[in-house]
């Protein structure tokens, strides 16, 4: 569906006039809203690029690189080396961690296979407590915060770049005619997100009644994160989808027994609560 189809259905449940500005903006930006937040998720979308090293330079602030649809990174390559881009294979080493095929196997060879395996800051320090000041090929990389990319070694070489994979953000949604870009099946649940979001604007009852929809819209997120999941596991993956099986969101859902009117004393004016509340 486009942009304006997705949007009349959202105005149209929330029964406001479809040739109303002020509606129209509203309800783009919450299906955009909707769309991004799908997207950090299930981490449906991805993409790869090549990010050229500075010599003497061990950390990168992705977002100011020009990496704008940056979420999180998924695998990280050495990228000058011929088997760039080829995937972990059954029946070989990397690094310190084996993997092992269910069959009969002669053991474990060796693989050239240039991949970064992530690791924390005081893995790194743990490994070698002079990593900042360490100038070499990098074979571990980590991330602190949105999109602080840290090396455990300096590139000494010019030229040198990294192939990383990462899960992306979606294309903003402006003009009628633009398409979201997670799969046509989710694009439903945009229409869910969007009525809820603009619901939550309102509050009362209006929300309450509105409240199913967000968890339709969670639910198809689940659905999606857990076949995304899958995949990354078999495209070994350093990242999966957020765990949604273990999220209790219908707290979410519930509204609080300690505001007002519910308690027994107003806490913003110091009166009793209207009769009948409890």
């Amino acid at each position: 569906m486009q942009l304006s189809d997705i949007r009349s259905r959202v105005i149209g449940r929330l029964e406001w006039d479809p040739s109303d500005t002020n509606a129209q903006a509203a309800a783009t930006a919450a299906i955009g809203e909707g769309q991004r937040l799908f997207c950090f998720l299930t981490l449906s979308l991805e993409n790869q690029r090549e990010l050229v090293l500075t010599p003497g330079k061990s950390w990168y602030r992705m977002l100011d690189a020009g990496w704008a649809d940056w979420l999180v990174p998924l695998r990280v390559r050495i990228s000058n080396d011929t088997a760039a881009g080829a995937d972990m294979t059954f029946d070989t080493q990397e690094s310190d961690t084996g993997t092992f095929n269910e069959q009969a196997s002669p053991g474990l060879a060796v693989n050239t296979n240039p991949k970064l395996r992530p690791a924390s800051l005081y893995e790194m320090a743990a490994a070698d407590d002079s990593f900042l000041n360490t100038n070499g090929t990098p074979t571990q990389y980590g991330v602190l915060g949105w999109d602080f990319l840290f090396l455990n070694k300096r590139p000494a070489l010019t030229g040198q770049k990294l192939l990383i994979t990462y899960a992306r953000s979606p294309v903003p949604l402006v003009n009628d005619g633009d398409v979201p870009e997670i799969l046509d099946a989710d694009h439903a649940s945009l229409i869910d997100y969007g009525e809820w979001r603009l619901r939550a604007n309102e509050g009362g009852q209006e929300l309450a009644s509105a409240n199913a929809r967000l968890t339709s819209y969670l639910d198809n997120a689940k659905e999606r994160a857990d076949q995304v999941r899958a995949r990354s596991l078999s495209q070994r993956y350093d990242r999966q989808p957020f765990e949604l099986e273990s999220f209790d969101y219908s707290k979410l859902l519930k509204t609080r027994p300690d505001l007002p009117p519910y308690r027994k004393e107003n806490r913003w004016t110091g009166q009793p609560s209207p009769p009948g509340s409890s």
